[in-house]
């Protein structure tokens, strides 16, 4: 197994702050046993040059968002920002907000029919990513999922 970049693991997250005039912090909560969200995290943790993205793992202590019921977190990328807590395709246009270059991507993916059409996308995705992770060489989610 090759050696990969790991991402900080924390105890408590610091609350969420505003980064200037241009965009917001974002929180974004993933499935660090999945192969294909762990990459996923590496490389926007490699995009993010401003620091607008505290990447965690969803299952760290006291990351949780009370307000969502704890079954997404074995299917959805979570993110929790000053607008609130998002998931599925709302929380792509979140990512991308937050990178730089991103608000215009993430403003025309909010849009209703496009925000449907990468919805769907989203799930097809996360329904098969045992079966990337496996096909990319990643390691393979050890949670199945719905």
């Amino acid at each position: 197994m090759k050696h990969r970049e790991s991402l900080p693991r924390t105890s408590a997250p610091a609350p969420l702050r505003h980064v200037g005039q241009w965009g917001s912090h974002c929180r974004v909560l993933y499935d660090a046993d999945c192969g294909v969200c762990s990459a996923t995290a590496r490389l926007l943790q490699r995009l993010d040059r401003r620091g607008r993205l505290e990447l965690l793992p969803a299952r760290s202590p006291g990351v949780w968002p009370e307000a969502l019921d704890l079954d997404w977190q074995e299917r959805s990328l979570v993110t929790i920002t000053a607008r609130g807590v998002s998931v599925e395709a709302a929380a792509v246009a979140d990512v991308l907000a937050a990178l730089p270059g991103g608000r215009i991507t993430a403003t025309i993916a909010r849009l209703p029919g496009v925000s449907c059409a990468l919805g769907a996308c989203y799930r097809w995705v996360a329904k098969r990513r045992m079966r990337i992770s496996r096909l990319l060489g990643l390691s393979a989610c050890r949670i199945a999922p719905r």
